[in-house]
């Protein structure tokens, strides 16, 4: 008896045709998913309050598309995601406007390069080539600066310092150092008689980032203001301890803002818990707010 053949329609066809090829979803990581129609993806998005997005990869081609892998990891949350066909570069939905697929690299923390251009997310990062390029982690921080043989960049933007790239060191907080010189990243002008070698930031309290007001090296102690660097005269960079925000010591010295608290015992001052950091106690009463409280 011969062999009996069925005509199989044209749909039925192509679902079997590419059946594999979406079966291979978790190839593309949480994030994405391959189908018959094209490119899916699902993340989380929006600010302030993030919620989830699900929409298509524009242009995408289903049959060569791949996930760039990032440092970040597949985590399908907020972090920046890449992926490419044969012919384009996409951030999460969109195409990467003049990335090249065949050279694109993702670096992490939101950058990629190909051979002429660095991006940032879904821009390029204006008259930067990609040479050299390297990560510098922030201490206390999730966040990065980026550097190349030129330029510090913090997220798609050159920082204010005038540091080296070759040997510039991230510290903590805005407080950054190079082979010469310390500096702050929003100002432009090294920080002046700061020794790079020995110069350390005092760590915060529970990793807070708002809480990288100190720093110091061998000769001084320093404290971030609105306006730039104060020194704290006459502070002992070798006794010198925070305490918290606003409160600091060293042998002889109680200090409230940077400022010294006139009258306090160093060696007995301390801070009970839930007094929210502006009271401390000495062996002869209370301070609130750096003044002496009659009769505590």
């Amino acid at each position: 008896m011969g062999k009996i053949y069925h005509r199989i329609s044209a749909p039925i066809a192509l679902f079997f045709l590419l059946f594999p090829l979406c079966a291979q979803g978790a190839s593309l990581g949480k994030c994405y998913k391959r189908t018959t129609e094209g490119i899916e993806i699902s993340y989380l998005g929006g600010y302030p309050s993030a919620k989830r997005i699900h929409s298509k990869v524009q242009g995408a081609d289903p049959a060569s598309f791949r996930l760039l892998a990032d440092i970040q990891g597949d985590n399908c949350g907020q972090a920046p995601l890449y992926g490419a066909d044969a012919k384009q570069v996409f951030f999460r939905n969109k195409p990467l406007a003049g990335a090249d697929p065949k050279y694109f690299i993702v670096i992490g923390r939101g950058y990629g390069h190909d051979r002429t251009g660095l991006y940032y997310r879904d821009k390029l990062v204006a008259n930067i080539k990609p040479e050299g390029i390297r990560l510098i982690p922030i201490p206390y921080s999730t966040a990065v600066y980026c550097a190349t043989t030129a330029v510090v960049l913090s997220r798609n933007k050159p920082i204010v310092a005038a540091v080296d790239p070759l040997t510039v060191q991230a510290l903590g907080g805005r407080w950054l150092r190079d082979a010469e010189h310390v500096y702050l990243e929003h100002f432009k002008k090294n920080i002046q008689g700061a020794d790079p070698n020995s110069f350390t930031v005092l760590a915060p309290r529970k990793g807070r980032l708002r809480d990288l007001l100190y720093a110091q090296d061998r000769n001084r102690v320093y404290m971030l203001t609105a306006q730039g660097v104060k020194i704290l005269q006459g502070a002992d960079p070798a006794t010198f301890e925070r305490l918290n925000k606003r409160y600091c010591r060293d042998r002889s010295t109680v200090y409230y803002k940077g400022m010294p608290v006139e009258g306090a015992h160093a060696p007995s001052f301390h801070i009970p818990k839930r007094t929210f950091g502006h009271t401390g106690f000495d062996k002869f009463g209370k301070i609130h707010r750096g003044k002496r409280v009659a009769g505590k």
